[in-house]
């Protein structure tokens, strides 16, 4: 069985911290394309969104939300789910330990909060309000909200549990989840992958509840959600045939136009916000593209808008949901589709490659395409129509098409990363009609990113992870890294690195807005004798977020934790260092 984690319960990969920008990478884990970065709708922004997030919690009182870390002395050994109190953080507010059956040090999945406006459609982040994890065969939740007891609460009566793997989200406040977990087999061993099992437990599952089971001969099951971001219900294909169950799994029957069986496989295409209304590839004798519409009491699969080449089988393809309309692209072809009509070829490339990521601005959709010999280039299209535009970005074979990893934007303008032969990078930006190219910090270290705190749907997909810090994977030697759709861009973060050194032990870490090139030093990272300091962050505009540390100390990895406060000069402080 396999399951979407692009929607409702996406992750943050572990990848190399040096490739990263902060906000979107190649290698990011959930099945969402690996660039830029914001929304697909057809409409312009036309004004700025009012923040639908409330002022910062004043001093002395509890936060409204807790801010979660891992932290660990050694990353081979042992770690540990610390909660940050971003009003009093000498001490972390609780830590809970991370172990897999084995003992192996674990992970942590979590999942956010945000206000959305379903009139405007108007996001706010507002923090992550629930942690998943696993300690000694055990599942946890962590609540993180500052109103209530974050004491880890044991889900279920499992005690064969490797790892939390999913989780599909209840409300727009990241509550009443589904959780999705690997338990170990007959063998008792979670890395003899093939007798492991798949339960899923509910956020509300006291200790003595046994887990719950997809269906025998589940082959892969999506979550969908009305436009207020409640969920509704689960989409399960089952030996062949479409089913859908309400929230608390309960089966409601057969999705119509889904059932008789002949189907083997489908995939998320894009959803039009607030329509009830998701595009799916679908698999079968032929592959196609239909439109599934669904309501609380059932849920029904249109005909084909678009069939593939006979014989083409393709199991996922670069996509953008959103408000007005979604987008995908078969080979070289970029096609657009709104509710009630068939696929619209957009745009083709010539030369025989085929394009394998999408991303979009304000204005313009923005794709990679990745020619015979391997080499890649980054093209824009207005959503209004227009030509295609070959940007001046480095995504070259000079660099091992390596950088950038990621791309972000503000309005329409992208924001990339540099790959110098120094091991140093820059900070590019190019507006998205090719114009105006230019460097915006030179030799720097990449750290991360601050998102803004309000969006709309022309800021943010849809049927992206939603909007700002969201879920994220949380593995001890791993940085935590931010989804490639994780919205629009509000500042970079990098670190100014001392005389001599490429990574950031006793660096400057600095906070740069790309749209009016103003700096903010936030403060001075700890030296590091005879090893190294990787950092990673992501969070949100003027709030408080957590940096991750990567300390190489010797034989071993230890993993620190720091806080700082979006465009607060000085505000850098240690939380735990090991």
């Amino acid at each position: 069985m396999t399951l979407r984690k692009h929607k409702t319960g996406a992750v943050w990969s572990a990848i190399t911290l040096g490739l990263t920008l902060g906000g979107g990478l190649a290698g990011c884990g959930g099945g969402g394309s690996n660039g830029v970065w914001v929304d697909s709708s057809g409409k312009p922004v036309t004004s700025t969104p009012t923040p639908a997030t409330p002022s910062p919690t004043p001093a002395g009182t509890v936060p409204d939300y807790y801010l979660p870390a891992v932290t660990s002395a050694n990353t081979a050994t042992v770690a540990a789910l610390v909660g940050v109190n971003p009003l009093a953080t000498d001490a972390p507010a609780f830590s809970a330990s991370l172990s897999d059956l084995q003992g192996a040090p674990g992970s942590v999945h979590t999942v956010a909060a945000y206000s959305l406006d379903p009139t405007s459609s108007v996001y706010g982040y507002l923090g992550e309000s629930r942690a998943y994890f696993v300690n000694a065969g055990r599942i946890y939740r962590a609540d993180l909200r500052g109103s209530a007891s974050q004491s880890p609460v044991q889900l279920s009566r499992v005690t064969d549990a490797c790892y939390v793997e999913h989780q599909y989200r209840g409300t727009a406040a990241g509550l009443d989840n589904w959780i999705g977990v690997v338990q170990a087999g007959a063998d008792g061993n979670c890395a003899t992958s093939a007798d492991n099992l798949f339960a899923v437990v509910r956020d509300s599952y006291s200790a003595t509840v046994a887990p719950s089971y997809f269906p025998t001969g589940t082959m892969h099951v999506e979550s969908v959600t009305d436009g207020t971001g409640k969920a509704l219900g689960f989409v399960d294909l089952v030996s062949g045939s479409f089913k859908y169950y309400n929230w608390s799994s309960q089966l409601i029957g057969d999705v119509d136009g889904g059932s008789g069986g002949g189907f083997w496989g489908f995939s998320w295409l894009g959803e039009l916000a607030g329509q009830n209304l998701v595009y799916l590839l679908v698999n079968g004798n032929t592959t196609s593209v239909r439109a599934l519409s669904y309501t609380a009491t059932g849920a029904s699969l249109g005909a084909s808008v678009y069939n593939f080449a006979s014989g083409k089988h393709p199991e996922s393809l670069p996509h953008l949901g959103g408000s007005d309309y979604a987008w995908f692209a078969d080979g070289a072809k970029l096609l657009r589709l709104r509710s009630g009509a068939n696929a619209a070829a957009v745009a083709t490339l010539s030369g025989g490659g085929s394009i394998v990521d999408l991303g979009a601005t304000s204005k313009y959709i923005v794709l990679r395409y990745r020619a015979t010999d391997g080499s890649d280039t980054v093209w824009s299209l207005p959503k209004a129509g227009g030509k295609l535009v070959q940007l001046d970005l480095p995504w070259t074979a000079a660099n091992g098409g390596s950088d950038p990893r990621a791309l972000d934007a503000v309005g329409d303008t992208l924001i990339a990363t540099r790959k110098l032969a120094s091991g140093l990078s820059d900070v590019v930006a190019i507006e998205a009609d090719g114009s105006n190219p230019r460097t915006l910090a030179a030799g720097v270290v990449p750290a991360g990113v601050l998102r803004p705190l309000a969006a709309s749907p022309l800021d943010t997909p849809i049927d992206g992870p939603g909007y700002g810090v969201n879920e994220r994977f949380r593995a001890p030697a791993a940085p935590d890294v931010a989804h490639s759709l994780g919205g629009q861009l509000g500042a970079v973060l990098f670190c100014q690195p001392a005389a001599g050194r490429t990574d950031c032990a006793g660096a400057a870490l600095t906070q740069l807005d790309p749209a009016s090139a103003v700096s903010t030093a936030l403060g001075t990272l700890p030296t590091v004798t005879g090893g190294t300091l990787a950092v990673s962050a992501a969070g949100s505009v003027g709030q408080p977020f957590t940096l991750v540390g990567l300390r190489a100390s010797g034989a071993a990895t230890l993993r620190d934790v720091y806080l700082a406060t979006g465009g607060s000069a000085g505000s850098l402080k240690v939380v735990k260092q090991n």
